[in-house]
Parts: structure tokens; sequence; C-alpha cells
């Protein structure tokens, strides 16, 4: 059986996502709570992987980006993240506050589905269930 490959930044997405400056970094209101939780998340799982080579490799590229606090080169990674994260997104002079739900399927020793996510958001509070409600019946 051959070796798996080690990932690289197309790795833990919503990480890769959310850290990097000018993708979904300026939309998000409460970006440094929400990359702390996701970083220590990513870290998490790739220590439980084996700890890759390129997957860590991943970890110090999110962190040499620009305006990464200083903080999270600090972090205690065996500290496991708050159960539920908001994430503020910034619409137009609006926020929209959501929560994700990510359900992992299979089982470690089940290759074929052991890497398969389904993100789920939902609204974190009435007025972001209204904005999420307006904006279905917008288009």
């Amino acid at each position: 059986m051959r070796p798996r490959q080690p990932r690289r930044a197309s790795g833990p997405t919503s990480c890769a996502r959310s850290s990097t400056p000018g993708a979904l970094r300026p939309k998000i209101a409460n970006w440094e709570e929400v990359a702390r939780n996701l970083v220590a998340a990513a870290y998490a799982e790739i220590m439980a992987g084996g700890g890759e080579a390129g997957a860590l490799a991943f970890i110090d590229e999110v962190m040499a980006y620009p305006d990464v606090p200083a903080s999270f080169r600090k972090m205690r990674f065996e500290d496991r993240p708050q159960p539920v994260l908001t994430v503020d997104f910034r619409l137009g002079g609006r926020t929209l506050k959501l929560f994700t739900v990510i359900a992992t399927l299979g089982t470690p020793q089940d290759v074929t589905l052991q890497d398969i996510r389904i993100e789920s958001f939902f609204p974190a509070d009435g007025p972001s269930e209204a904005l999420l409600t307006e904006l279905c019946r917008v288009g």
C-alpha cells in the first residue's frame, strides 16, 4: 500500500479561506476569534492524523500571513476550542451572525469516508435569521 501524500494549503479550507488576506478575512467582523479557533482545530486534526509534515507546514503558512496576531504563535494547541463559535460577517452596513456545524462521515479506519465533511451554517440570532430570509427572497 502506498503511503498517503500530505495535504497542503488545500487541506483545512475553512482555515485557509478565513485567514488569507483578501479572501473572506475582510468580511469577518470577529476574524481574530474565528481564526484562532480554526487554527487550533486544524492543528488538533493534523496531530490526530499523525502530524504529517506537509499539513504542519500549512499551519506555519497561516501563522506567516500578515497581521496574524503574535498571540497565535503562543497558542496552547492542547486546549480545545469552544463548542460553538459564531462567525460575524459584514454585509454592507449589516452583520450576519452564523454558527456552523460540521459533520464528519466515517471512522478513522474507513479511508473512503474519513475526509468527507459537511458544513452547515445557521443563524445565531433573530436579526441574522431575518437577514437570511430577506436575502433568500431577493434571490
